[in-house]
């Protein structure tokens, strides 16, 4: 009942039903108070006409009393004043005080003969009346202390000539004369019971409505949301039906509410009972999946979606194309990973064959260029030492391919040892020195003497002597190369290595780090090499844990950066100080 309420109020109709609820609360307020108006004005309407009949009923009996004592004077007979005064009181006596209509006749303020104004307001009212030329009837709604009274006060005119006699008799120096307000009648209704009574009225009334008007509003707007939710359900029973997947509901007690000719199929077919969840268990909707094999080799995603209320929503996807491309990358892989397999033994061979008898030909060349049985013609000289350069640059070719090999494979073993970074750098120094002054450039080299790190020597003094390399070979001449190190605030050992060459741009970076690729690739290139000294470099940095980074720009140089781990810092035992292998003092060379 409560979740139909809540789906109910959550719908486009629910929503359009509170809307309507506060139109009918504005509206039923509308009602009820001009329901409170009508009967107020109702009651101000025919109490004032009853208030008028009753005036003018006394007013014409006193009039006739003031006439007759008039035309017989007598001493035993009241002044028609006190005769009024008299009348009035036992009128009064005779109604009920809480409800009735009561009568006064009171005197100007000042100017009285009996009775003054019983509040300010009245007195207000008969000095306005005294002050006018023309004094009419007034009627309001005042409040007499706790009490709400109608109010209705009428001139009382003197049109005697008994009545200005009897005044100016009473009171001789107020010179009464004809048509002067001598005072005023009040007539006071108690309002207090009537107002109670029509604000339950108006309020009953307004209810009424309300409820009323909700009432048929909440049938039309059930109606519309039924047959929303039947066109709803239809279509969703339609995309149920002609989904490729299996779709199914089960309840609490697993029987089936809803399915799918898909679901049908597969469930026949796998046999897969409904996984059941405890009731303690039901808080949050829960998720079972695995995966089944069917009898005819094809393979079925199974998912059941655990609802709080114990139902079961179930969907079976076939996931034979799936498990077929699985099966095909791993026949893939396992493909590549035989083939790098044949390429390292291959390359591991062909390096074995190729270098026994490269080192025939640099040995031999190299006898014959420094004439070491003999002399040699000197174009015969030239032409050997052509050979034993070449045979040089071949052998380095193939020692980078196999170094390539190897650390794309996995198979480079470390052997680690505390390295001075000054010496292994300085060492590379002298190495790139010959190629670097033929080239005219110079060489700087600024290194802390303390820092030193764990790694492998060789490997380390190829990775600075190849970007070194790089540097040499990308910087035009009168450039210039320098290798710089530091220990950073989080304990890492950065190595900088920085040219003043060609550079490049942000595209051509990820080219420069691929393996047997340069930036300038066309056969008429500038510049030689296999392409592998930047991959190679990165690859064993990598190797010892750190990371290599390239900052370079088109016609200003380039920055390669490479990172030890902090693992890998240590200072040497001998220049350790207080400060640590970071605070020693830079050792500047220039080459």
């Amino acid at each position: 009942m409560m979740a139909g309420a809540g789906e109910f109020l959550h719908s486009r109709a629910g929503r359009g039903f509170l809307v309507y609820v506060l139109l009918c609360a504005g509206l039923s307020a509308a009602i009820g108070y001009g329901v409170y108006q009508s009967n107020l004005r109702w009651f101000e309407s025919s109490k004032s006409e009853e208030k008028r009949t009753a005036l003018e009923l006394a007013d014409s009996f006193f009039a006739t009393y003031s006439e007759l004592r008039g035309r017989f004077p007598t001493e035993e007979v009241p002044v028609p004043a006190s005769f009024r005064a008299h009348a009035i009181e036992r009128f009064n006596a005779t109604r009920d005080p809480a409800g009735a209509l009561r009568l006064s006749l009171v005197g100007v303020p000042g100017r009285e003969i009996r009775i003054a104004p019983g509040d300010d307001d009245m007195a207000d009212i008969v000095r306005r009346m005294a002050a006018s030329a023309d004094p009419r009837p007034l009627t309001r709604r005042v409040q007499v202390g706790e009490q709400p009274v109608l109010r209705s006060m009428h001139p009382s005119i003197a049109t005697q000539p008994s009545c200005v006699e009897c005044h100016n008799r009473i009171q001789p120096g107020e010179n009464w004369k004809l048509n002067d307000l001598m005072g005023a009648f009040a007539l006071d209704v108690p309002m207090a019971g009537f107002l109670r009574q029509t604000r339950s009225e108006a309020l009953l009334i307004a209810v009424a409505v309300f409820i009323l008007a909700c009432g048929l509003g909440l049938y039309v707007f059930l109606l519309q949301f039924r047959a929303f939710a039947s066109e709803i359900y239809k279509r969703l029973s339609d995309a149920v039906e002609n989904l490729t997947d299996g779709f199914a509901i089960y309840d609490a007690q697993g029987r089936l509410v809803l399915s799918n000719p898909a679901h049908r199929r597969l469930r026949s077919a796998s046999g897969l009972p409904i996984v059941r969840a405890p009731a303690a268990e039901r808080a949050a909707p829960q998720v079972f999946g695995n995966e089944v094999a069917l009898p005819d080799g094809s393979w079925v995603d199974v998912r059941e979606i655990h609802t709080r209320s114990g139902d079961v929503v179930r969907v079976e996807t076939d996931i034979s194309a799936l498990k077929k491309r699985e099966s095909e990358m791993r026949l893939a892989k396992n493909e590549a990973e035989r083939a790098s397999q044949a390429k390292s033994d291959f390359l591991a061979l062909m390096s074995h064959e190729l270098r026994t008898p490269l080192n025939a030909i640099i040995g031999f060349s190299d006898i014959i260029g420094r004439g070491m049985f003999g002399p040699v013609d000197g174009r015969y000289r030239g032409y050997a030492d052509d050979i034993n350069h070449s045979g040089q640059h071949l052998l380095s070719v193939i020692n980078d391919i196999l170094d390539m090999a190897k650390v794309e494979a996995g198979k480079v073993t470390l052997a680690e040892e505390t390295v001075s970074l000054h010496d292994a750098v300085q060492a590379c120094g002298r190495l790139v020195n010959q190629q670097a002054a033929s080239a005219g450039i110079r060489i700087g080299i600024e290194i802390p003497p303390a820092l030193c790190l764990v790694s492998d020597a060789v490997r380390l003094k190829q990775v600075i002597l190849n970007l070194m390399s790089n540097g040499v070979k990308f910087t035009p001449r009168g450039g210039r190369v320098s290798v710089t190190a530091e220990v950073l605030a989080d304990g890492n050992a950065r190595i900088a290595v920085s040219d003043t060459g060609i550079g490049m741009n942000a595209e051509e970076i990820p080219r420069a780090l691929a393996a047997f690729e340069q930036v300038d690739n066309s056969t008429n290139r500038r510049f030689g090499g296999t392409g592998l000294g930047l991959p190679i470099a990165k690859l064993l940095a990598e190797a010892h844990g750190g990371w290599l980074a390239i900052d370079s720009t088109p016609g200003q140089g380039t920055t390669v950066t490479i990172v030890f781990p902090a693992a890998r810092v240590v200072a040497r035992p001998e220049a350790t100080g207080t400060g640590g292998a970071a605070r020693q003092p830079v050792v500047a060379t220039l080459f």
